[in-house]
C-alpha cells in the first residue's frame, strides 16, 4: 500500500508524496487506517428506524387479520348455533312421531 491509497470509507486519500519520502514505510496513521481498524466491520445491533419499521409491519399485518379473524369465529358460532336449533327440531319431530301431538 502506498501514500496515495487509503481506506475508502475513513478519509480521504493523501496526495502522493505528502509526508512520506519515496522509499519510508507508511504508517497506518498516515494512510487514514487507523479510524478503519478501530470500527467494527459490521453492525451488530438493530438501529430505532429498523424496529420501527419491523413493528409497524407487524402492526398492519395484524390490522389485516383481525378483522377476517373475527368474522370467521362469528359464522363458526352461527353454524354451531344452527346445528343446535337443528338437533332441537329433529329432537321435537321424534317427540311428535312417537308420542303424537
Amino acid at each position: 500500500m502506498n501514500a496515495s491509497s487509503s481506506c475508502r470509507s475513513c478519509s480521504p486519500p493523501l496526495p502522493p508524496g505528502e509526508g512520506q519520502g519515496e522509499g519510508a514505510p507508511v504508517s497506518p496513521v498516515a494512510t487514514g487506517l487507523q479510524a478503519c481498524r478501530i470500527r467494527p466491520a459490521s453492525p451488530r445491533a438493530f438501529t430505532l428506524v429498523e424496529l420501527l419499521v419491523v413493528i409497524g409491519i407487524i402492526g398492519l399485518l395484524a390490522a389485516i387479520i383481525t378483522p377476517v379473524v373475527m368474522q370467521s369465529l362469528t359464522k363458526a358460532r352461527n353454524a354451531a348455533i344452527k346445528a343446535e336449533i337443528d338437533m332441537l327440531h329433529m329432537a321435537i319431530m321424534n317427540y311428535k312421531n312417537e308420542y303424537g301431538s
